[in-house]
Protein backbone atom coordinates (compact mmCIF):
# COMPACT_ATOMS: atom_id res chain seq x y z
CA UNK A 1 0.00 0.00 0.00
CA UNK A 2 1.11 3.59 -1.07
CA UNK A 3 1.36 6.40 1.03
CA UNK A 4 1.56 10.44 -0.07
CA UNK A 5 3.10 13.31 1.11
CA UNK A 6 1.22 16.06 1.18
CA UNK A 7 1.69 19.07 -0.70
CA UNK A 8 1.48 22.66 1.08
CA UNK A 9 0.93 25.34 -0.39
CA UNK A 10 2.04 28.92 1.01
CA UNK A 11 1.02 32.38 -0.49
CA UNK A 12 2.09 35.29 -0.40
CA UNK A 13 -0.24 38.81 -1.68
CA UNK A 14 2.31 41.56 -3.46
CA UNK A 15 -0.83 44.10 -3.58
CA UNK A 16 -0.97 43.67 -7.77
CA UNK A 17 0.41 40.47 -7.83
CA UNK A 18 0.80 37.02 -5.59
CA UNK A 19 2.94 34.23 -5.68
CA UNK A 20 2.71 30.38 -4.36
CA UNK A 21 4.95 27.91 -3.68
CA UNK A 22 4.44 23.99 -3.11
CA UNK A 23 6.32 22.47 -0.23
CA UNK A 24 6.25 18.60 -1.33
CA UNK A 25 7.60 15.89 -1.62
CA UNK A 26 11.39 17.18 -3.48
CA UNK A 27 12.31 18.66 -0.94
CA UNK A 28 12.31 15.42 1.63
CA UNK A 29 14.52 13.80 -1.42
CA UNK A 30 16.93 16.72 -2.05
CA UNK A 31 16.90 16.10 2.00
CA UNK A 32 18.76 12.38 1.54
CA UNK A 33 21.00 13.34 -0.36
CA UNK A 34 22.78 16.32 1.74
CA UNK A 35 21.72 14.43 4.36
CA UNK A 36 23.90 11.19 2.44
CA UNK A 37 26.90 14.05 1.99
CA UNK A 38 27.01 14.84 5.92
CA UNK A 39 27.33 11.49 6.54
CA UNK A 40 29.76 9.84 3.97
CA UNK A 41 31.51 13.24 3.30
CA UNK A 42 32.10 14.31 6.76
CA UNK A 43 31.02 12.29 9.22
CA UNK A 44 34.27 10.76 9.79
CA UNK A 45 33.00 10.06 13.25
CA UNK A 46 30.25 7.95 12.05
CA UNK A 47 32.04 5.53 10.08
CA UNK A 48 35.59 5.89 11.99
CA UNK A 49 36.76 2.30 10.86
CA UNK A 50 35.83 3.41 7.43
CA UNK A 51 38.39 4.51 4.65
CA UNK A 52 41.80 6.47 4.98
CA UNK A 53 41.93 9.18 6.80
CA UNK A 54 44.62 12.13 6.20
CA UNK A 55 45.72 13.62 9.35
CA UNK A 56 47.37 17.44 8.47
CA UNK A 57 49.57 17.49 11.14
CA UNK A 58 48.55 19.48 14.31
CA UNK A 59 44.69 19.60 12.58
CA UNK A 60 41.25 20.28 14.18
CA UNK A 61 39.90 16.88 11.84
CA UNK A 62 41.02 14.77 9.55
CA UNK A 63 40.17 14.00 5.95
CA UNK A 64 38.85 10.97 4.50
CA UNK A 65 40.46 9.95 1.43
CA UNK A 66 37.18 8.73 -0.55
CA UNK A 67 36.04 12.26 0.16
CA UNK A 68 38.49 13.61 -1.56
CA UNK A 69 38.30 11.54 -4.42
CA UNK A 70 34.47 12.20 -4.26
CA UNK A 71 34.40 15.63 -4.68
CA UNK A 72 36.69 15.44 -7.71
CA UNK A 73 34.62 13.27 -9.36
CA UNK A 74 31.61 14.73 -9.11
CA UNK A 75 32.90 18.30 -9.63
CA UNK A 76 34.46 16.95 -12.84
CA UNK A 77 31.41 15.30 -13.88
CA UNK A 78 28.82 17.93 -13.47
CA UNK A 79 31.75 20.25 -14.71
CA UNK A 80 32.07 18.18 -18.73
CA UNK A 81 27.82 17.87 -18.34
CA UNK A 82 27.67 21.24 -18.16
CA UNK A 83 29.96 21.59 -20.75
CA UNK A 84 27.92 19.12 -23.17
CA UNK A 85 24.68 20.48 -22.20
CA UNK A 86 21.92 20.23 -25.03
CA UNK A 87 24.20 17.22 -26.39
CA UNK A 88 23.44 15.16 -23.39
CA UNK A 89 19.94 16.12 -22.71
CA UNK A 90 18.32 12.85 -24.20
CA UNK A 91 20.37 11.09 -21.43
CA UNK A 92 20.34 13.41 -18.45
CA UNK A 93 16.16 13.36 -18.39
CA UNK A 94 15.35 9.89 -19.12
CA UNK A 95 14.72 7.75 -15.82
CA UNK A 96 17.58 5.09 -16.67
CA UNK A 97 19.83 7.87 -15.41
CA UNK A 98 18.63 7.58 -12.49
CA UNK A 99 19.02 3.67 -12.08
CA UNK A 100 22.68 4.15 -12.76
CA UNK A 101 23.30 7.05 -10.55
CA UNK A 102 21.23 5.68 -7.33
CA UNK A 103 23.43 2.07 -8.08
CA UNK A 104 26.65 3.45 -8.05
CA UNK A 105 26.08 5.31 -5.09
CA UNK A 106 24.86 2.83 -2.84
CA UNK A 107 27.20 0.21 -4.09
CA UNK A 108 30.21 2.92 -3.40
CA UNK A 109 28.80 3.62 0.29
CA UNK A 110 28.22 -0.04 1.14
CA UNK A 111 31.79 -0.80 0.08
CA UNK A 112 33.13 2.06 1.44
CA UNK A 113 31.63 1.07 5.05
CA UNK A 114 31.60 -3.01 5.00
CA UNK A 115 35.48 -3.02 4.07
CA UNK A 116 36.25 -0.97 6.77
CA UNK A 117 34.18 -3.00 9.45
CA UNK A 118 36.23 -6.18 7.83
CA UNK A 119 39.44 -4.24 8.23
CA UNK A 120 40.55 -4.35 4.32
CA UNK A 121 40.48 -0.57 3.59
CA UNK A 122 43.10 0.53 1.55
CA UNK A 123 43.97 3.56 -0.99
CA UNK A 124 42.84 1.61 -3.47
CA UNK A 125 39.39 0.76 -2.15
CA UNK A 126 38.89 4.30 -1.22
CA UNK A 127 39.69 5.57 -4.82
CA UNK A 128 37.08 2.84 -6.22
CA UNK A 129 34.62 4.12 -3.42
CA UNK A 130 35.14 7.46 -4.40
CA UNK A 131 34.63 7.09 -8.02
CA UNK A 132 31.86 5.17 -7.39
CA UNK A 133 29.97 8.07 -5.64
CA UNK A 134 31.21 10.96 -7.71
CA UNK A 135 29.41 9.66 -10.59
CA UNK A 136 26.37 8.73 -9.03
CA UNK A 137 25.77 11.62 -6.52
CA UNK A 138 27.03 13.55 -10.01
CA UNK A 139 24.00 11.98 -11.52
CA UNK A 140 21.36 12.69 -9.16
CA UNK A 141 22.44 15.98 -8.43
CA UNK A 142 21.54 17.01 -12.20
CA UNK A 143 18.11 15.14 -11.63
CA UNK A 144 17.80 16.68 -8.55
CA UNK A 145 18.67 20.42 -9.92
CA UNK A 146 16.46 20.15 -13.45
CA UNK A 147 13.33 18.98 -10.81
CA UNK A 148 13.70 22.34 -9.02
CA UNK A 149 14.22 24.37 -11.86
CA UNK A 150 10.71 23.26 -12.81
CA UNK A 151 9.70 24.61 -9.87
CA UNK A 152 8.37 28.40 -9.81
CA UNK A 153 11.07 30.64 -7.47
CA UNK A 154 9.19 30.91 -4.44
CA UNK A 155 8.91 26.94 -3.91
CA UNK A 156 12.74 27.32 -4.70
CA UNK A 157 13.30 28.59 -2.04
CA UNK A 158 10.55 26.77 0.23
CA UNK A 159 11.57 23.44 -0.60
CA UNK A 160 15.49 23.75 -0.30
CA UNK A 161 14.37 25.10 3.01
CA UNK A 162 12.77 22.35 3.93
CA UNK A 163 15.64 19.81 2.28
CA UNK A 164 18.28 21.54 4.51
CA UNK A 165 16.18 20.99 8.24
CA UNK A 166 15.17 17.22 6.92
CA UNK A 167 19.14 16.74 6.19
CA UNK A 168 20.19 18.12 9.49
CA UNK A 169 17.10 15.91 11.45
CA UNK A 170 18.79 12.84 9.69
CA UNK A 171 22.29 13.14 10.41
CA UNK A 172 22.60 15.19 13.45
CA UNK A 173 20.12 13.25 15.35
CA UNK A 174 18.68 10.01 13.76
CA UNK A 175 22.24 8.66 12.70
CA UNK A 176 23.73 9.36 16.30
CA UNK A 177 20.63 7.55 17.65
CA UNK A 178 21.06 4.35 15.72
CA UNK A 179 23.19 1.01 16.08
CA UNK A 180 25.95 1.37 13.82
CA UNK A 181 24.84 -1.80 11.89
CA UNK A 182 21.46 0.68 11.06
CA UNK A 183 23.48 3.27 10.62
CA UNK A 184 25.14 2.03 8.02
CA UNK A 185 22.36 0.14 6.34
CA UNK A 186 20.71 4.33 6.58
CA UNK A 187 23.33 5.64 4.59
CA UNK A 188 23.61 2.84 2.23
CA UNK A 189 19.91 3.33 1.37
CA UNK A 190 19.77 6.61 1.28
CA UNK A 191 20.58 7.15 -2.56
CA UNK A 192 17.85 4.60 -2.75
CA UNK A 193 15.63 6.80 -1.30
CA UNK A 194 16.27 9.58 -3.38
CA UNK A 195 15.60 7.29 -6.34
CA UNK A 196 11.90 6.56 -5.80
CA UNK A 197 11.43 10.19 -5.57
CA UNK A 198 13.47 11.49 -8.62
CA UNK A 199 11.85 8.41 -10.47
CA UNK A 200 7.96 9.70 -9.36
CA UNK A 201 8.89 13.75 -10.42
CA UNK A 202 11.34 12.75 -13.77
CA UNK A 203 8.49 12.83 -16.38
CA UNK A 204 9.15 10.60 -19.18
CA UNK A 205 10.43 12.30 -22.62
CA UNK A 206 7.67 14.24 -24.06
CA UNK A 207 8.19 12.38 -27.51
CA UNK A 208 6.89 9.02 -25.38
CA UNK A 209 4.14 10.48 -23.58
CA UNK A 210 2.72 13.09 -26.17
CA UNK A 211 1.97 16.02 -24.37
CA UNK A 212 4.35 18.61 -22.66
CA UNK A 213 7.11 19.62 -24.15
CA UNK A 214 10.60 18.61 -22.69
CA UNK A 215 12.51 22.34 -21.55
CA UNK A 216 13.77 24.04 -23.87
CA UNK A 217 16.04 26.73 -22.62
CA UNK A 218 17.21 29.66 -24.56
CA UNK A 219 20.87 30.56 -25.87
CA UNK A 220 22.86 32.20 -24.45
CA UNK A 221 26.50 33.82 -24.32
CA UNK A 222 27.83 31.04 -22.54
CA UNK A 223 31.80 32.79 -22.70
CA UNK A 224 30.38 35.59 -21.05
CA UNK A 225 27.84 33.94 -18.77
CA UNK A 226 30.57 32.02 -17.50
CA UNK A 227 33.05 35.09 -16.43
CA UNK A 228 29.75 36.85 -15.17
CA UNK A 229 28.96 33.69 -13.17
CA UNK A 230 31.75 31.25 -12.60
CA UNK A 231 34.21 33.60 -10.73
CA UNK A 232 31.76 34.53 -8.05
CA UNK A 233 30.24 31.13 -7.31
CA UNK A 234 34.41 29.79 -7.15
CA UNK A 235 35.00 32.61 -4.59
CA UNK A 236 31.73 31.30 -3.15
CA UNK A 237 32.43 27.74 -2.74
CA UNK A 238 36.02 28.97 -1.00
CA UNK A 239 34.21 30.37 1.81
CA UNK A 240 31.67 27.55 1.76
CA UNK A 241 33.78 24.62 2.42
CA UNK A 242 35.88 26.83 5.53
CA UNK A 243 32.22 27.36 7.02
CA UNK A 244 31.00 23.86 6.22
CA UNK A 245 34.01 22.07 7.55
CA UNK A 246 34.08 24.11 10.62
CA UNK A 247 30.00 23.25 11.36
CA UNK A 248 29.69 19.67 10.41
CA UNK A 249 33.25 18.22 11.90
CA UNK A 250 33.49 20.61 14.98
CA UNK A 251 29.91 21.26 15.43
CA UNK A 252 27.02 18.71 14.22
CA UNK A 253 28.34 15.66 15.44
CA UNK A 254 27.83 16.52 18.56
CA UNK A 255 27.70 13.17 20.97
CA UNK A 256 24.75 14.89 23.93
CA UNK A 257 21.06 15.49 23.29
CA UNK A 258 21.39 19.35 23.84
CA UNK A 259 24.02 19.81 21.59
CA UNK A 260 21.92 18.23 18.90
CA UNK A 261 19.12 19.71 19.75
CA UNK A 262 21.05 23.16 19.22
CA UNK A 263 21.56 22.21 15.42
CA UNK A 264 18.07 21.02 14.94
CA UNK A 265 17.27 24.52 16.00
CA UNK A 266 20.09 26.16 13.96
CA UNK A 267 19.12 24.74 10.93
CA UNK A 268 15.12 25.60 11.92
CA UNK A 269 16.07 29.40 12.04
CA UNK A 270 17.96 29.08 9.02
CA UNK A 271 15.40 27.88 7.16
CA UNK A 272 13.54 31.11 8.33
CA UNK A 273 15.80 33.75 7.18
CA UNK A 274 15.95 32.28 3.50
CA UNK A 275 11.46 31.57 3.87
CA UNK A 276 11.26 35.51 5.38
CA UNK A 277 13.93 36.66 2.57
CA UNK A 278 12.05 34.97 -0.53
CA UNK A 279 8.63 35.66 0.68
CA UNK A 280 9.60 39.68 0.98
CA UNK A 281 11.02 39.60 -2.52
CA UNK A 282 8.90 36.57 -4.05
CA UNK A 283 6.25 39.11 -6.23
CA UNK A 284 6.57 40.16 -10.01
CA UNK A 285 9.32 42.12 -8.62
CA UNK A 286 11.34 39.01 -7.71
CA UNK A 287 15.15 39.72 -6.85
CA UNK A 288 18.24 37.13 -5.60
CA UNK A 289 20.40 40.15 -5.69
CA UNK A 290 17.99 41.42 -2.91
CA UNK A 291 17.53 38.50 -1.31
CA UNK A 292 21.82 37.98 -1.16
CA UNK A 293 21.75 41.38 0.09
CA UNK A 294 19.46 40.01 3.05
CA UNK A 295 20.95 36.53 3.72
CA UNK A 296 24.91 37.73 3.26
CA UNK A 297 25.26 39.87 5.83
CA UNK A 298 23.50 37.25 8.01
CA UNK A 299 26.15 34.67 7.12
CA UNK A 300 28.80 36.90 7.99
CA UNK A 301 27.56 37.98 11.47
CA UNK A 302 27.64 33.78 12.01
CA UNK A 303 31.07 33.87 10.59
CA UNK A 304 32.31 35.78 13.62
CA UNK A 305 31.67 33.07 16.06
CA UNK A 306 34.19 30.68 14.28
CA UNK A 307 37.07 31.67 16.46
CA UNK A 308 34.94 30.43 19.65
CA UNK A 309 34.00 27.73 18.24
CA UNK A 310 37.64 26.28 17.28
CA UNK A 311 38.68 27.34 21.31
CA UNK A 312 35.69 25.21 22.21
CA UNK A 313 33.62 27.81 22.81
CA UNK A 314 29.78 27.96 24.09
CA UNK A 315 26.60 26.83 22.25
CA UNK A 316 25.37 30.34 21.56
CA UNK A 317 28.92 30.40 19.21
CA UNK A 318 27.77 27.35 17.75
CA UNK A 319 24.02 27.91 17.09
CA UNK A 320 24.84 31.18 15.47
CA UNK A 321 27.77 29.30 13.30
CA UNK A 322 25.31 26.78 12.09
CA UNK A 323 23.03 29.14 11.31
CA UNK A 324 25.46 30.95 9.05
CA UNK A 325 26.66 27.24 7.23
CA UNK A 326 22.70 26.15 6.65
CA UNK A 327 21.55 29.82 5.38
CA UNK A 328 25.08 29.63 2.79
CA UNK A 329 23.77 26.50 1.76
CA UNK A 330 20.65 27.20 1.05
CA UNK A 331 21.58 30.35 -0.81
CA UNK A 332 23.77 28.99 -3.19
CA UNK A 333 21.19 26.47 -4.57
CA UNK A 334 18.35 28.66 -4.37
CA UNK A 335 20.58 30.86 -6.68
CA UNK A 336 21.27 27.54 -9.36
CA UNK A 337 17.58 26.80 -9.43
CA UNK A 338 16.07 30.71 -9.82
CA UNK A 339 18.90 31.60 -12.69
CA UNK A 340 17.38 28.60 -14.34
CA UNK A 341 13.92 29.53 -13.70
CA UNK A 342 13.66 32.92 -14.09
CA UNK A 343 15.63 32.79 -17.40
CA UNK A 344 14.85 29.84 -18.86
CA UNK A 345 18.44 28.49 -19.00
CA UNK A 346 19.01 24.62 -18.63
CA UNK A 347 19.39 23.48 -15.96
CA UNK A 348 22.21 21.35 -17.06
CA UNK A 349 24.23 24.07 -17.99
CA UNK A 350 23.50 26.07 -14.81
CA UNK A 351 23.62 23.15 -12.31
CA UNK A 352 26.59 21.26 -13.67
CA UNK A 353 28.97 24.34 -13.75
CA UNK A 354 27.24 26.39 -10.84
CA UNK A 355 27.30 22.89 -8.72
CA UNK A 356 30.80 21.67 -10.51
CA UNK A 357 32.76 25.31 -9.96
CA UNK A 358 31.60 25.46 -6.32
CA UNK A 359 32.04 22.16 -5.28
CA UNK A 360 35.29 21.84 -6.35
CA UNK A 361 36.90 25.32 -4.61
CA UNK A 362 35.30 24.47 -1.91
CA UNK A 363 37.21 21.22 -1.12
CA UNK A 364 40.18 23.82 -1.11
CA UNK A 365 38.12 26.00 0.88
CA UNK A 366 37.31 22.73 3.61
CA UNK A 367 41.32 22.30 4.16
CA UNK A 368 41.58 25.76 5.83
CA UNK A 369 40.30 25.09 9.29
CA UNK A 370 41.71 21.82 8.96
CA UNK A 371 45.50 23.44 8.68
CA UNK A 372 44.55 25.97 11.18
CA UNK A 373 47.25 24.38 13.57
CA UNK A 374 49.66 24.17 10.99
CA UNK A 375 48.32 27.71 10.26
CA UNK A 376 49.13 28.76 13.63
CA UNK A 377 52.58 27.49 14.51
CA UNK A 378 54.20 27.94 10.96
CA UNK A 379 52.79 31.71 10.31
CA UNK A 380 51.05 32.67 13.04
CA UNK A 381 47.62 33.45 11.60
CA UNK A 382 45.05 32.48 14.10
CA UNK A 383 41.38 31.69 14.29
CA UNK A 384 40.49 35.47 13.84
CA UNK A 385 42.77 36.08 11.04
CA UNK A 386 41.18 33.12 9.16
CA UNK A 387 37.57 34.15 9.86
CA UNK A 388 38.64 37.80 8.22
CA UNK A 389 39.93 36.35 5.23
CA UNK A 390 37.07 33.99 4.77
CA UNK A 391 34.74 36.83 5.46
CA UNK A 392 36.72 39.16 2.79
CA UNK A 393 36.25 36.28 0.28
CA UNK A 394 32.67 36.26 0.64
CA UNK A 395 32.20 40.47 0.26
CA UNK A 396 34.29 40.37 -2.64
CA UNK A 397 31.98 37.35 -4.50
CA UNK A 398 28.98 39.29 -3.09
CA UNK A 399 30.32 42.37 -5.50
CA UNK A 400 31.38 40.26 -8.25
CA UNK A 401 27.41 38.98 -8.27
CA UNK A 402 25.74 39.15 -11.52
CA UNK A 403 22.31 40.87 -11.00
CA UNK A 404 19.29 40.14 -13.20
CA UNK A 405 19.54 42.78 -15.50
CA UNK A 406 23.59 41.46 -15.98
CA UNK A 407 21.47 38.16 -17.16
CA UNK A 408 19.37 39.25 -18.96
CA UNK A 409 21.99 40.75 -21.35
CA UNK A 410 24.16 37.72 -22.34
CA UNK A 411 20.54 35.83 -23.21
CA UNK A 412 20.23 36.38 -26.99
CA UNK A 413 17.28 38.29 -27.62
CA UNK A 414 16.06 39.55 -31.17
CA UNK A 415 18.79 42.28 -32.93
CA UNK A 416 16.84 45.46 -32.20
CA UNK A 417 16.77 44.19 -28.19
CA UNK A 418 20.62 44.00 -28.40
CA UNK A 419 20.89 46.93 -30.20
CA UNK A 420 19.43 48.88 -27.69
CA UNK A 421 20.99 47.20 -24.60
CA UNK A 422 24.41 47.57 -26.60
CA UNK A 423 23.56 51.59 -26.52
CA UNK A 424 23.24 51.97 -30.45
CA UNK A 425 19.99 54.41 -30.37
CA UNK A 426 18.80 56.46 -33.77
CA UNK A 427 16.61 59.60 -33.61
CA UNK A 428 13.11 59.09 -34.31
CA UNK A 429 12.64 59.18 -38.11
CA UNK A 430 14.97 56.74 -38.79
CA UNK A 431 13.05 54.77 -36.00
CA UNK A 432 10.26 54.80 -37.43
CA UNK A 433 11.53 54.12 -40.40
CA UNK A 434 13.63 50.52 -39.10
CA UNK A 435 9.79 49.92 -37.88
CA UNK A 436 8.09 50.44 -41.16
CA UNK A 437 11.01 47.94 -42.19
CA UNK A 438 11.04 45.36 -39.90
CA UNK A 439 6.95 45.50 -40.01
CA UNK A 440 7.02 44.76 -43.49
CA UNK A 441 9.73 42.37 -42.88
CA UNK A 442 7.78 40.35 -40.20
CA UNK A 443 4.39 40.69 -42.52
CA UNK A 444 6.19 38.48 -45.39
CA UNK A 445 7.74 36.00 -43.46
CA UNK A 446 4.98 35.22 -41.53
CA UNK A 447 3.24 34.99 -44.69
CA UNK A 448 5.74 32.48 -45.89
CA UNK A 449 5.47 30.80 -42.58
CA UNK A 450 2.04 30.60 -42.53
CA UNK A 451 2.09 28.92 -46.30
CA UNK A 452 4.59 26.24 -44.93
CA UNK A 453 2.61 25.46 -41.40
CA UNK A 454 -0.50 24.96 -43.89
CA UNK A 455 1.50 22.40 -46.11
CA UNK A 456 2.98 21.02 -43.43
CA UNK A 457 -0.22 20.57 -41.60
CA UNK A 458 -1.67 18.64 -44.44
CA UNK A 459 1.25 15.75 -44.60
CA UNK A 460 -0.27 14.60 -41.41
CA UNK A 461 -1.37 14.82 -37.99
CA UNK A 462 2.33 13.84 -36.41
CA UNK A 463 3.52 16.65 -38.20
CA UNK A 464 0.77 18.80 -36.98
CA UNK A 465 1.08 18.10 -33.57
CA UNK A 466 5.51 18.25 -34.05
CA UNK A 467 4.26 22.05 -35.43
CA UNK A 468 2.19 22.94 -32.35
CA UNK A 469 4.75 21.80 -30.10
CA UNK A 470 7.29 24.20 -31.59
CA UNK A 471 5.40 26.99 -31.84
CA UNK A 472 4.21 27.18 -27.90
CA UNK A 473 8.32 26.63 -27.85
CA UNK A 474 8.87 29.53 -30.31
CA UNK A 475 6.48 31.70 -28.47
CA UNK A 476 7.74 30.59 -24.88
CA UNK A 477 11.06 31.87 -26.13
CA UNK A 478 10.41 35.05 -27.61
CA UNK A 479 8.47 36.07 -24.22
CA UNK A 480 10.74 34.94 -21.90
CA UNK A 481 8.60 32.41 -20.04
CA UNK A 482 9.75 30.55 -17.21
CA UNK A 483 10.15 26.44 -17.76
CA UNK A 484 6.61 26.05 -15.37
CA UNK A 485 5.14 28.89 -17.55
CA UNK A 486 5.53 26.49 -20.84
CA UNK A 487 3.86 24.24 -19.76
CA UNK A 488 0.98 25.95 -18.98
CA UNK A 489 1.04 27.94 -22.00
CA UNK A 490 1.25 24.09 -24.04
CA UNK A 491 -1.96 23.44 -22.10
CA UNK A 492 -3.60 26.93 -22.82
CA UNK A 493 -2.91 26.65 -26.05
CA UNK A 494 -4.71 23.23 -26.51
CA UNK A 495 -7.30 24.33 -24.95
CA UNK A 496 -7.46 22.91 -21.57
CA UNK A 497 -9.02 25.16 -18.46
CA UNK A 498 -6.81 25.82 -15.27
CA UNK A 499 -8.54 22.58 -13.47
CA UNK A 500 -7.28 20.37 -16.37
CA UNK A 501 -3.68 22.13 -15.60
CA UNK A 502 -3.64 22.08 -12.00
CA UNK A 503 -4.62 17.93 -12.20
CA UNK A 504 -1.59 17.35 -15.61
CA UNK A 505 1.03 19.53 -13.49
CA UNK A 506 0.40 18.12 -10.07
CA UNK A 507 0.31 21.58 -9.05
CA UNK A 508 -2.34 23.59 -6.99
CA UNK A 509 -5.27 25.57 -8.37
CA UNK A 510 -3.83 29.17 -6.55
CA UNK A 511 -0.08 28.07 -8.57
CA UNK A 512 -1.92 27.23 -11.85
CA UNK A 513 -3.77 30.78 -12.03
CA UNK A 514 -0.95 32.50 -11.05
CA UNK A 515 1.28 31.44 -13.79
CA UNK A 516 -1.50 31.64 -16.20
CA UNK A 517 -1.77 35.42 -15.28
CA UNK A 518 1.83 35.67 -15.46
CA UNK A 519 1.49 34.32 -19.00
CA UNK A 520 -1.01 36.52 -20.35
CA UNK A 521 0.62 40.06 -18.69
CA UNK A 522 4.04 38.94 -20.50
CA UNK A 523 2.46 38.26 -24.25
CA UNK A 524 0.17 41.42 -23.41
CA UNK A 525 -3.28 39.22 -23.63
CA UNK A 526 -6.36 39.10 -21.82
CA UNK A 527 -7.87 35.47 -22.66
CA UNK A 528 -7.22 32.46 -24.03
CA UNK A 529 -8.69 33.01 -26.98
CA UNK A 530 -5.94 35.43 -27.78
CA UNK A 531 -2.99 32.91 -26.90
CA UNK A 532 -4.74 30.67 -28.82
CA UNK A 533 -4.21 32.59 -32.06
CA UNK A 534 -0.64 33.79 -30.96
CA UNK A 535 0.43 30.23 -31.06
CA UNK A 536 -1.67 29.82 -33.85
CA UNK A 537 -0.31 31.99 -35.89
CA UNK A 538 3.35 31.98 -34.37
CA UNK A 539 3.56 35.14 -33.23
Amino acid sequence: MGFTIPKITISADYGDDSSFGDVDVISVGYGCHQAWIYACMFGVQLFPAAGVKLHLGNSLGAFSLMYIVSIIVFSMFLIIAGALDRKIVDLVVKRRILIVGAGMMGTGTALWIALGWLGSTCVAVDVLCGVLTGFGSGALLLAWGISFARCDALSIYLNSAVALVFAMVLYAFLLHHVPEVVRAAIVSLLPLAEFFILWRKTPSPYYERGELPVFNPLPINRSKFLAAFGLPVAFFGLALGSLRQTSVQLVIPAITLDMQFLCLMAAACAALVVTVASLAFGGKESSWSKQFRIIVPAIALGMLFIPSVMRGGGMLSMFFLVVSYMSFEMLLWTFFGELSQRFNLSPIFVFGFGRGIAALFSLVGSAVPLMQGILQETFEVGPAMLTLVVMAVIMFAYCLLPNENDISKLVTTCPLVQAVDAGKYIDAAASQSLQNALKDAEEQARQVEQAALAAERSMGSGNGRRWFKESCEAVAGRYLLSRRETEVLFLLAKGYNSAYIQEKLYISEGTAKTHIRHIYRKLDIHNQQELMRIVENGE
